[in-house]
């Protein structure tokens, strides 16, 4: 497909969901094109690239004039998050999607951007759909997430997506939009997996080994004692029985680790639970692609995430 086709086809999904900046959809087009191309947010070489695939004779001077649209074109506008949520996932498999939850943090100055992201994992490749700016103060001292942020982000994709496969069908086979979500020790709260459960969300969330579950007989422990020698099954990775943990009732997987740590894994249904956890770490590949081993976004002057 040759660049002006390209351009059309953005286009045309440009004005499916972002409708009111339908004027601007050919230069966004050929900014998100020279975007991917440089594999760089630096103003300067999008403008350049921008210059170049015009075909204009000066290119200084059309590469200084392409930075200048660019810089008043993001100053006056904003794509509204749902809007690139929806752009993103037009191109995005209709089979159920495996979500990853993480933050990730960066600091221009002394100013700290906190973002805790939602991304749709595709063939190992963890893409970016929503996101929920953290303000440092009435959260944490190292910005952490906490259940109500967690929620609002969860709610959010729900309400564009529900739990349906895109084609709108939610047949007893399950053919839902959530294959599972997943994400790290830092995700975890008795609010935050009571409202997975209650929401019908499959999860595979990392718990530490402290964390206490009690069996159908009645017998509470550290959750870590349950994965001792000859404890999990070889086929599933995944304990016989349900357990409490925090009031919900969930399945359990886990191993013990070279270290001496143990990875545990807690989830709503049965399954390979450590085989899926392992998704989770698409997303930290998705961050360094963003940041200092790709895109460089922490060279930006961003400092008021939207």
């Amino acid at each position: 497909m040759t660049e002006p086709d390209n351009i059309r086809k953005i286009q045309t999904l440009l004005r499916q969901s972002i409708g009111e900046l339908a004027p601007h959809c050919q230069f966004l087009a050929r900014f998100l094109l020279a975007l991917l191309a440089q594999r760089t947010v630096g103003l300067p070489w999008i403008a350049s690239a921008i210059s170049r695939r015009a075909g204009v004779g000066q290119a200084g001077a059309s590469a200084a004039s392409c930075q200048k649209q660019i810089q008043r074109f993001l100053s006056d506008f904003r794509v509204r998050p749902e809007a690139f949520a929806k752009i993103v996932a037009r191109f995005l498999p209709d089979s159920p999607w495996i979500l990853v939850m993480d933050r990730t943090n960066w600091f221009w100055g002394k100013q700290p951007i906190n973002l805790l992201v939602l991304a749709v994992l595709v063939d190992g490749v963890a893409i970016p759909l929503l996101w929920l700016p953290l303000e440092r103060d009435g959260v944490s001292r190292d910005g952490a997430s906490d259940t109500r942020q967690r929620i609002l982000l969860m709610e959010q994709f729900l309400a564009l997506f529900g739990n349906k496969s895109q084609s709108g069908n939610e047949s007893q086979s399950g053919n839902k939009r959530v294959l599972y979500l997943t994400g790290d020790r830092e995700f975890i709260g008795a609010d935050w997996i009571a409202w997975l459960c209650q929401n019908h969300v499959p999860f595979r969330i990392r718990l530490r080994s402290s964390d206490h579950v009690t069996d159908s007989s009645g017998k509470t422990r550290e959750v870590w004692q349950l994965f001792r020698a000859g404890k999990a099954s070889r086929g599933s990775s995944c304990l016989a029985g349900r357990f409490d943990l925090w009031g919900s009732e969930v399945r359990l997987g886990g191993k013990r680790l070279e270290s001496g740590d143990y990875l545990i894994i807690a989830s709503n249904e049965c399954g390979n639970l450590l085989l899926d956890y392992r998704n989770r770490w698409s997303i930290e590949c998705l961050f360094q692609a963003l940041k200092g081993r790709g895109f460089e976004l922490e060279q930006t002057r961003w400092s008021k995430p939207v």
